[in-house]
Parts: C-alpha cells; sequence; structure tokens
C-alpha cells in the first residue's frame, strides 16, 4: 500500500497536466480518462481490499477516499490549501502527503503493521 500511496501521490504532484485534464473531465459528460482511470482504481481495490475487508468497508469506497485524498490538495492548491498557509506542489508537501495517506489507511484499517509504530518507511 506505501508503493501504491507514493506512486499515487508522485504521479498527481509531477504531472499538472493530468490534474488539469481531470479538472476539465469532471465537468463534462464523458471521460476520456476513463480507461486510464479505471487501471489505477482497479489496482487499488485489488491492492487495498483485505484491508478494506478486515475494517468491513468496501475497497472501492477505499479507493476513492485515497484518489481525493491524493488528489484534492493538489488539484486545488490555490483555493484552501493556499488559505491554510500551504504549498500541495512543493515537494516537502508532497512527501509529508504520503505520509500523511499512509496514517489514513491505517487509522481507517486498524492495522497495525501499517502504523507508525512498526517504523514502516514511506
Amino acid at each position: 500500500m506505501t508503493s501504491y500511496v507514493n506512486a499515487l501521490v508522485g504521479l498527481f504532484g509531477r504531472d499538472q497536466n493530468l490534474i488539469r485534464l481531470m479538472q476539465c473531465e469532471s465537468l463534462g459528460e464523458e471521460s476520456r480518462l476513463a480507461s486510464f482511470l479505471s487501471r489505477l482504481a482497479d489496482d487499488a481495490v485489488v491492492g487495498f481490499g483485505p484491508l478494506a475487508q478486515q475494517a468491513e468497508v468496501s475497497p472501492q469506497r477505499l479507493a476513492l477516499d485515497i484518489f481525493a485524498l491524493a488528489w484534492y490538495p493538489i488539484a486545488h492548491a490555490q483555493t484552501l490549501p493556499s488559505a491554510l498557509g500551504m504549498k500541495p506542489r512543493g515537494p516537502a508537501f508532497l512527501e509529508e502527503q504520503k505520509r500523511h495517506l499512509i496514517n489514513v489507511l491505517w487509522a481507517v484499517t486498524h492495522t497495525p503493521e501499517l502504523g507508525p509504530e512498526a517504523g514502516e518507511a514511506v
């Protein structure tokens, strides 16, 4: 899960064109990104499946939540994050966001092997 979260935040953080395209397509009726995003989503559902089952939540919902938390601060860098004094497109924020999302996964699933006390490198 750490690798997946790191890759997802890294992708969103380095590809502003992808973020812009996602924003534009979210306003339309159809999406040309659907097949690309479905591969990412399928990987997340499979990867998060055991954690979701343990926490008795839908793996699709868990994947959606992680996507949203990875995407929102970067896509909306000039709105709420800026008002909070954050710089979501900076390298320090991106690294902290990766750790934060791993901690969120741990908190939601109560999986000790993902928790900060396990000393897992992010």
